[in-house]
């Protein structure tokens, strides 16, 4: 529906107090704007409506981004044994290539 961010220390919004089944979100992109907001207000009620704006959102159904993956040493280890045995190999084939000329 949409991509922001959580508040997840507030439990305050528009001088009403967020049940604990809710969290304060800021909306940054709105990815479907004719779906309905889950919590309305009397300005707000679809989703097209909610750029940068403070929402009430089910804490439930707050969704969050895949954390991005990071590599390790051993990984990038693992990766330049591979590419020299790979380049160690390439060269016996073409060493052996032009031995057999």
């Amino acid at each position: 529906m949409a991509r922001g961010k959580v508040f997840e220390a507030a439990t305050v919004l528009h001088g009403i107090e967020l049940s604990k089944d809710e969290v304060k979100v800021m909306v940054e992109k709105v990815l479907m704007p004719f779906a309905l907001v889950l919590v309305p207000t009397n300005e707000v009620y679809t989703m097209g409506q909610t750029f940068q704006c403070f929402l009430a959102w089910p804490r439930d159904l707050v969704v969050s981004d895949p954390p991005i993956q990071t590599l390790k040493p051993t990984d990038i280890l693992n990766f330049y044994v591979y590419m020299f045995i790979i380049f160690k190999l390439k060269l016996y084939f073409i060493l052996t290539e032009i031995a057999s000329i």
